[in-house]
């Protein structure tokens, strides 16, 4: 199940899904260009930087990947992870 769509200036489709998957498609005929397993389970948001070369995905899980977006193909992807987050949340139960 896809959680959060994103849409380029060059029409490429940025989308998180169910599976902790970060996926790229091509907005002009609708094909798959490219899919990251980012995270450990699901992706709950997909967010652009201004200049839309630059795309995030964040999920479930204490990671942000950051990807580095240039006409419609992923040219770099870096992760920031951080047990900081979990950590309170688990202290709970």
């Amino acid at each position: 199940m896809v959680w959060s769509v994103a849409l380029c200036d060059d029409l490429t489709v940025v989308s998180g899904d169910s599976r902790g998957k970060t996926c790229f498609w091509s907005g002009r005929n609708g094909t798959l260009a490219d899919a990251y397993q980012t995270h450990a389970a699901d992706v709950l948001a997909v967010c652009l930087g201004e200049e839309g070369e630059v795309a995030y995905s964040a999920g479930v899980d204490p990671c942000i990947f950051h990807f580095q977006v240039r006409q419609g193909m992923v040219a770099m992807c870096f992760t920031t992870c951080s047990l900081l987050c979990v950590v309170p949340y688990l202290l709970m139960f």
